[in-house]
């Protein structure tokens, strides 16, 4: 049996490079990922890391963070429509202060488990008693382990019999990349999709064109970028927290062999005007696309969204990358695209030890 010990830093540079190098097995979105998110003055979230220890070794990291979660982002449909009414009337009704682990802006929730300790009940025991207890120190109702790989969640699964219950999320979408080109790409497509796809291709070129750049610097454009990003949240179902300029800016700042801008650009008469961006990362076998924005005056009649999809399967088929990993939303039009959906879950605790039990009993199939 071991003794377990824990410490929550509320920031990361005061854990140890090497000791979060030694067991965080997801290099993709790491140490200088989590020290960009901190730094980036995101309103309204407390960013901290778990670390748990067995004598001096670090056996355990989870990054947390507290934020109000609104259960709307986790319904659809008429559900969704509903408590939005309601909260038209009772802005609070459903929304839950939460100790979440993961990420806000990570695509999957990653708790880093030494591999000698992955098999031991007591570590997630120990793991249980640390969030409860930070959970209550801070007033939180809940807590969420958000986003996580159903793969990854097989390793979790000590924490059912800890009183957590899992619940389906929003899956990843990648798209497998094995194609000699843009044309392969294309003609691998259905039938109808190919046709839409090229007459779509055809009126931008009618219109003059999309001209398409790859930069790693945007600090002369991060108004005009943020004010995009800006647009497409406005329009978006997922809202869940507003980026700052600080937060694009340090994505190129403290992972500059990873961040890379997609900019997309038309001619108005003789000057350029910029009408969408990606923020990708460049993850060795994958390219991750973070994060989009767009000019809707312009969007739609240059149908920015397929050539830029287009762009960056071409840039994925020229670096050679395995896969392009694309972001949440819009799943059915991806399907279309060739795009696998991964099944993502949560895993949830209520703090209040009786309410717990009542939602378990009623979540019963």
């Amino acid at each position: 049996m071991s003794n377990y010990s824990h410490t929550l830093f509320s920031s990361i540079v005061d854990i140890p490079r090497q000791q979060w190098d030694s067991i965080w097995t997801y290099p993709a979105e790491g140490y200088n990922f989590y020290l960009s998110q901190e730094k980036s003055n995101i309103s309204g979230f407390e960013f901290s890391y778990l670390v748990i220890q067995d004598a001096d070794t670090v056996v355990l990291i989870a990054p947390v963070f507290i934020a109000d979660f609104n259960f709307d982002l986790a319904l659809a449909g008429l559900g969704q429509s509903a408590l939005q009414r309601v909260q038209r009337l009772w802005p609070k009704f459903l929304v839950v202060k939460t100790l979440f682990c993961g990420a806000l802006t990570s695509d999957k929730a990653v708790i880093a488990i030494h591999p000698e300790h992955r098999t031991r009940p007591d570590l997630f025991a120990a793991l249980d008693r640390a969030l409860l207890a930070k959970a209550r120190a801070d007033g939180v109702h809940m807590i969420t382990l958000k986003d996580v790989m159903a793969t990854d969640a097989e390793q979790l699964a000590p924490l059912l019999s800890l009183g957590y219950s899992k619940s389906e999320g929003l899956p990843m979408t990648t798209l497998p990349i094995a194609f000699e080109g843009v044309e392969d790409y294309i003609s691998k497509l259905s039938p109808k999709t190919r046709k839409n796809l090229r007459r779509k291709l055809k009126e931008v070129q009618t219109r003059g064109g999309v001209s398409t750049e790859t930069v790693t610097e945007i600090e002369h454009l991060i108004d005009e970028i943020h004010a995009l990003y800006l647009n497409t949240l406005q329009r978006s179902n997922l809202k869940f927290g507003v980026l700052t300029k600080d937060f694009f800016l340090n994505q190129v700042k403290y992972l500059p062999d990873q961040a890379i801008y997609f900019l997309y650009w038309i001619k108005l008469g003789d000057t350029r005007r910029l009408i969408g961006f990606n923020l990708c990362l460049d993850r060795g076998d994958e390219l991750m696309d973070k994060f989009i924005g767009m000019d809707y005056e312009y969007a739609g009649k240059f149908n920015l969204y397929f050539v830029s999809l287009l762009e960056n399967v071409q840039w994925c088929i020229e670096h050679q990358k395995k896969f392009y990993v694309l972001n949440q939303g819009g799943y059915q039009v991806k399907a279309r695209l060739g795009a696998t959906m991964l099944p993502m879950v949560h895993m949830s605790k209520v703090v209040n030890g009786f309410v717990n039990r009542l939602s378990l009993f009623f979540a019963r199939p």
